[in-house]
């Protein structure tokens, strides 16, 4: 990753982390809803991409210390980086539980 970004830069694997996160959130559920509607099995190769989607997805996660490298270039003041830091993981959290509690009523309402 720190070799990517020397050679991509911080703003291209900005955009690279966000695009990452939406698309592994629609593979994730296209894969669900063929789990879910039969349309694929729930053994075989099909088990294998849920796998695959796990890894992937792990990947990204990695990608979020971009975020804590661009905060520190721009940052005036360092002593501003770890509340800064601080208060976005605290919101990421908050959006977190609070997406799954929704999408969890709504799979409850529609189904998957």
């Amino acid at each position: 990753m720190g070799r990517w970004l020397d050679r991509f830069g911080v703003k291209k694997l900005l955009y690279a982390d966000g695009i990452s996160f939406v698309v592994v959130c629609l593979l994730f559920g296209l894969l669900t809803t063929g789990y879910v509607s039969g349309a694929l099995a729930t053994t075989g190769w099909p088990v294998l991409l849920g796998y695959f989607m796990v890894i992937i997805d792990k990947m990204s996660t990695q990608m979020s210390f971009i975020r804590t490298v661009y905060l520190k270039n721009i940052a005036i003041d360092s002593s501003e980086v770890i509340p800064s830091l601080s208060l976005g993981m605290s919101m990421d959290h908050f959006v977190s539980i609070t997406c799954a509690i929704l999408s969890g009523l709504a799979w409850g309402l529609w189904g998957p």
